[in-house]
């Protein structure tokens, strides 16, 4: 297969555009939620169904979230809480201290293949291989060569978080400063100046290795490197992973693999614009125009800006329909 010519059509056009051109070619636009409908939820788009669409790990796992209690793994799990530094407040040291140990817990569980995440993954991989399979109609070879790519894809996952936390341990005490800073910031406790730039030091020191020449750090670095990396979120987001997989296959099942990506990329935005736009309407009153204007805009952007919102909005109900937008409502899908 022309692999130039598949990187060329996934990352320069994008494999959401191609997946809405299809289902369109398929299907009726969608309709945005009914005025009316403010109060149901939206239905599960059957074509997603044998797809499983899960994070990485729970969130309760996740060393950028405040744990719950102590260390639930190895790697230090026994190690007392020690006090704050001066001039750091030690709730947020505590959550530091716990952050680490789930790291280190993290490292270690991941040397042993019963390790339940890695099983966790390992099932998906299983599932997602079995649905691409069945919807287009792979069998022997092929049906293993979609096993062995997505096989290879949970590998370099988990061989980047495992380097990404590895580079942390090796700087405990940095990290460990500066994930009690951040903690800080974030609680609404004001920083020194000192204390802020020694955070921007740290967060740079510590992450920005791992980020592209020239490109800056973001102020959430560990979700941004981890959790929201593409190779950690579902197979048909992951443009790296499509350009491969498209290049090892036969020409037909490349294209048709394409094919399937864009469209379940398609469904899980049009279920997501449907979510927010009816969380909106549950307490905004929006006239059908609007309805339709934002259903499309969150169709596009999971995320839109206050200046595009503003063109569909009145100033006196763009706090309220930013606030519901952005809303999680538990239960339902999406990652982000």
């Amino acid at each position: 297969m022309n692999t130039p010519k598949i990187a060329a059509l996934i990352l320069g056009v994008g494999v959401a555009s191609a997946g809405v051109t299809f289902y369109l070619s398929n299907e009726e636009k969608p309709v945005a939620p009914a005025e009316s409908s403010s109060t149901e939820t939206s239905p599960k788009p059957k074509a997603t169904e044998s797809v499983t669409k899960s994070a990485p790990v729970d969130r309760e796992e996740r060393p950028d979230r405040r744990p719950g209690g102590p260390g639930r793994f190895g790697g230090g799990e026994d190690r007392e809480e020690s006090p704050a530094p001066e001039g750091i407040d030690q709730d947020a040291w505590n959550d530091a201290q716990r952050s680490m140990r789930f790291i280190y817990g993290f490292v270690e569980g991941m040397q042993d293949p019963d390790n339940r995440w890695r099983r966790r993954m390992q099932d998906r991989v299983t599932r997602d291989s079995e649905a691409i399979a069945k919807s287009l109609g792979l069998e022997g070879e092929s049906a293993e060569k979609v096993q062995e790519l997505l096989n290879g894809r949970m590998t370099g996952s988990l061989e980047n978080s495992t380097k990404i936390m590895n580079g942390i341990i090796a700087n405990e005490q940095g990290y460990l400063e500066y994930r009690a800073l951040r903690e800080m910031s974030e609680d609404d406790k004001d920083l020194t100046a000192s204390q802020q730039a020694r955070l921007d030091q740290l967060k740079n020191d510590i992450f920005g290795q791992y980020y592209p020449e020239g490109q800056e750090v973001s102020n959430d670095p560990f979700r941004d490197l981890i959790w929201r990396n593409p190779s950690n979120g579902d197979w048909y987001e992951d443009n790296a992973f499509l350009v491969k997989a498209a290049a090892e296959m036969p020409e037909q099942e490349g294209a048709d693999l394409l094919e399937y990506a864009g469209k379940l990329d398609y469904l899980d935005r049009k279920e997501y614009a449907t979510d927010r736009v009816i969380n909106i309407q549950r307490s905004v009153d929006l006239s059908s125009e609007q309805t339709q204007q934002l259903n499309d805009l969150y169709l596009e952007n999971r995320n839109p800006s206050d200046e595009q919102l503003s063109q569909i909005v009145s100033p006196d109900q763009l706090e309220a329909v930013k606030s519901a937008g952005s809303e999680r409502r538990w239960g339902r899908r999406g990652r982000r």
